[in-house]
C-alpha cells in the first residue's frame, strides 16, 4: 500500500496521522479505490451511523463487535480496543471508496502478537512473529471483493516485514462466505475451535484459518519458508 497526499477534508482524517491512509487500487480501472484511513475516536459517530442503520443479519451475526442498537460508547470500545494492539505493527482502518473522506463502508485491520517462545529465544534475536486479521464490510459493498483485496494487500505486507511467520483469520463457523474469501486468497482451513466465543449470549464455535508468508531466517538473511 503506497501513502498519498493527504487531503484533510473531514474530521476523521484530520485527526489521523498526517498522509497515514493507504490506497488499493483496482486492477480494473472502471472500479472505485479502495481507502484504508486509520481507525480513529473522530469515526465514532459515523460507527453509529453505520451499523445501526446498514447492518444486515449477516454482519451482526458474523462481528463480535456489532448489534443493534449500537450506541457512541460501543463506538469508544470499538476503537479502543484497536488502539491498544499497535505493538508490533499491528493496524486497524475504516474502508472508505473513492476517497480518504467518503463514508465509512467497513473495518479492516489485524492484531500482531509474538509467536510463544522459549527462555532463550528472545524476541530481539529470534523477531518472528503472528498477525490475526479482521474485516467486515456493510451489504451495499460486499460484492466488490473489497475484503479480498485487503486481504491479498495484507499478505503482501506480511512477505515485505520479514517477522511474520503466520496471518490467521477466525471466523464463526456459520460464516461460509469468509471462509471462502479467505481460501480464495491462500488461507488454509487449520480447524475448528470449539466454544471459542460468546455472542448474543450463546456460544459459539470459530473456525482459524492461516497463511504462512516466507520469513527471514539465518546469519544471510536468506529467506526461507515458515515452517511451524
Amino acid at each position: 500500500m503506497q501513502p498519498t497526499k493527504h487531503v484533510p477534508t473531514s474530521t476523521s482524517v484530520q485527526q489521523a496521522e498526517p498522509g497515514a491512509y493507504r490506497v488499493i487500487p483496482h486492477n480494473d480501472p472502471s472500479k472505485t479505490p479502495i481507502y484504508l484511513t486509520p481507525l480513529a475516536y473522530s469515526d465514532a459517530i459515523d460507527l453509529v451511523n453505520v451499523i445501526n442503520q446498514q447492518a444486515d443479519s449477516a454482519l451482526l451475526d458474523n462481528v463480535r463487535s456489532f448489534h443493534v442498537p449500537f450506541t457512541l460508547a460501543d463506538a469508544h470500545t470499538y476503537i479502543s480496543k484497536y488502539h491498544q494492539v499497535t505493538v508490533l505493527g499491528g493496524r486497524f482502518f475504516s474502508v472508505r471508496l473513492g476517497s480518504p473522506t467518503a463514508p465509512i463502508v467497513g473495518g479492516y485491520g489485524w492484531i500482531a502478537k509474538a509467536l510463544p517462545r522459549d527462555g532463550i529465544s528472545p524476541l530481539g534475536a529470534c523477531p518472528y512473529i503472528e498477525w490475526a486479521i479482521g474485516a467486515w464490510v456493510v451489504s451495499a459493498v460486499r460484492d466488490q471483493g473489497i475484503v479480498a483485496k485487503c486481504v491479498s494487500e495484507t499478505m503482501r505486507r506480511a512477505s515485505d516485514d520479514g517477522r511474520v511467520a503466520r496471518v490467521v483469520a477466525d471466523c464463526f463457523v456459520e460464516n461460509i462466505a469468509s471462509r471462502r474469501v479467505l481460501k480464495k486468497c491462500g488461507f488454509q482451513m487449520e480447524g475448528v475451535v470449539r466454544g471459542a466465543a460468546v455472542k448474543e449470549g450463546r456460544l459459539r464455535d470459530n473456525c482459524q484459518l492461516a497463511w504462512n508468508p516466507p520469513v527471514w531466517a539465518g546469519p544471510g538473511g536468506e529467506m526461507v519458508k515458515a515452517r511451524l
